[in-house]
């Protein structure tokens, strides 16, 4: 049976480089042991994301929800542990060899801004002038 391939731009030669470039904050690294006796170092890429704050919605009928609505706000703001502001999405997780890692100069901080350009030759992984 044959396939028709629809998306694959490889069968054209339009010479337009397509590309996808964005950011992302280094949220962890790790050494992890395989049972084959080999180590790598896995670096997690994240993109952070503001959540929207909490929605009330009330009937406007409803003179008790106009009465409780300011209390329930308050109460939130007071709890020791507040909500999360953010939320983290994975992007990208890049794991590379002991040599390759000794080798990265300088090495990724968790917490700093990475910049990832994804074309159709290769992925370019590069520090972002905005580092936290």
């Amino acid at each position: 049976m044959d396939y028709i391939h629809i998306f694959d731009l490889s069968l054209f030669d339009w010479g337009v480089i397509l590309e996808v470039k964005f950011t992302a904050t280094v949220s962890s690294k790790s050494i992890v042991n395989f049972p084959q006796g080999v180590r790598r170092i896995k670096i997690e890429l994240v993109e952070e994301h503001d959540l929207p704050p909490p929605v009330f919605y009330s009937s406007g009928d409803s003179e008790m929800a106009r009465e409780v609505l300011p209390i329930v706000k308050q109460v939130l703001r007071m709890m020791p542990v507040q909500p999360p502001s953010s939320v983290s999405l994975p992007r990208l997780t890049v794991w590379l060899s002991e040599d390759e890692w000794e080798a990265l100069d300088p090495k990724p901080e968790v917490g700093e801004t990475i910049t990832i350009v994804i074309s159709s030759s290769k992925i370019k992984i590069d520090k972002s002038s905005k580092s936290k």
